[in-house]
């Protein structure tokens, strides 16, 4: 889980997944962790994404994880956990891009599309 966790925590903030500093992933999860302290979600999801994002579905991504770095491995949620959580702000995110769409007289389709190389 922690491994995924800093992999989630890295596209969360549009990073790229493979680098080749082996510090690099708990300095991830401490600059998340300090950005979330501060309450203030665009500082931390990527900033191309410009603000056009669900915050309630991204805070839920980013507790999500956190919970994943935990240092207490039996803390970290499990990977069915994981997925039920990340379906529902998936949902909740297509569902705000097709009320956008709607309000715009736009077509969803193609509106929305994973890339898990950034």
């Amino acid at each position: 889980m922690y491994s995924f966790g800093i992999v989630l925590l890295m596209k969360i903030r549009g990073q790229l997944v493979i680098i080749r500093r082996e510090d690099m992933t708990h300095h991830t999860s401490w600059q998340v962790n300090s950005m979330v302290a501060e309450g203030d979600i665009t500082k931390v999801v990527d900033s191309r994404l410009q603000g056009d994002f669900d915050s309630n579905s991204a805070w839920r991504v980013v507790e999500i994880a956190m919970a994943s770095v935990s240092a207490i491995s039996v803390e970290r949620p499990h990977m069915s956990d994981i997925v039920k959580e990340l379906k529902e702000c998936l949902a909740a995110e297509l569902a705000r891009k097709h009320n956008r769409c709607d309000l715009q007289n736009e077509d969803l389709f193609g509106q929305v599309s994973v890339n898990l190389l950034i």
